[in-house]
């Protein structure tokens, strides 16, 4: 219970934190940007409660939605500056 209650404090602090600055502190990093959106579709798929699923589901679309805005279609690549990169992402 105490690692549920936890867990859930985190997941209420970044639904806050991303509905005043729409970014994680990672910006938009071409790692950590498909880490945020699997964790979030894990969320929506595997969590007991139903509010958590929701909140996965809410945060998965977010996620996507910042990613199709920067994002070039045309050549598959990443627009605008991000915060990390790895050479592997480049």
């Amino acid at each position: 219970r105490h690692l549920e209650r936890k867990g859930r404090a985190m997941l209420a602090a970044l639904t806050r934190r991303l509905s005043r600055s729409d970014a994680m502190d990672e910006f938009f990093s071409p790692t950590y940007t498909a880490v945020d959106i699997v964790a979030a579709a894990i969320l929506k798929t595997a969590a007991r409660a139903p509010a958590d699923r929701a909140t996965g589901r809410r945060l998965e679309g977010h996620f996507l939605r910042h990613l199709e805005r920067h994002v070039y279609p045309a050549q598959h690549r990443w627009i605008g500056p991000y915060s990390r990169a790895y050479p592997v992402d480049g």
